[in-house]
């Protein structure tokens, strides 16, 4: 059985731009292709949005993760438990006493996009904040990170858009 991957592909050593190709391979292909970056950057792509990632911590800490000011995140579980996990603190280890702002409490991110390998929701930040003070989703807690449980029916409704590769080209943003 062939499955639909994007295997990512160095373009330029001398930017470190990478871009995720898509091709028919064995579904084993996947495990190349582990990186949600890659993928969510990839979907962008598509559509004519080129979003630059910074590959040093340097740059990372100065300018947040990438040029287009996304925060990325892969939630494995979406589609098990049909809800997204939205964090907003965390630390690098358990036994740390405190957690730090994260996620779409970034200062460097006004763009928040988490899914998986079938559907990416993208974010305002400015929303899910909003929504976070709300308190009208499900606080959760994790030993290295906390943040709230949007259900994919909020998800669809919240989001700027959601992008899929069967979508590709077809895409409507409205981000104001």
């Amino acid at each position: 059985m062939f499955c639909r991957t994007h295997l990512p592909v160095r373009l330029s050593a001398r930017h470190g731009v990478y871009l995720c190709l898509a091709t028919r391979e064995l579904p084993s292909a996947l495990s190349q292709c582990n990186n949600p970056i890659n993928f969510v950057n990839s979907l962008h792509f598509e559509r004519g949005i080129v979003v630059v990632q910074y590959q040093s911590k340097r740059y990372q800490f100065e300018r947040g993760e990438n040029s287009g000011g996304i925060e990325i995140k892969l939630d494995t579980r979406f589609s098990q438990t049909g809800h997204l996990f939205i964090e907003v603190s965390e630390k690098t280890n358990p036994s740390n006493p405190a957690y730090v702002p994260s996620g779409i409490y970034r200062d460097d991110s006004w763009l928040y996009a988490i899914g998986d390998y079938a559907n990416v929701f993208v974010f305002l930040t400015r929303h899910l904040r909003w929504l976070h003070a709300k308190g009208l989703c499900t606080e959760k807690e994790t030993p290295t990170a906390r943040g709230f449980l949007l259900p994919e029916s909020g998800a669809r409704k919240y989001a700027a858009t959601v992008l899929s590769h069967e979508q590709s080209g077809q895409m409507e943003l409205t981000l104001f």
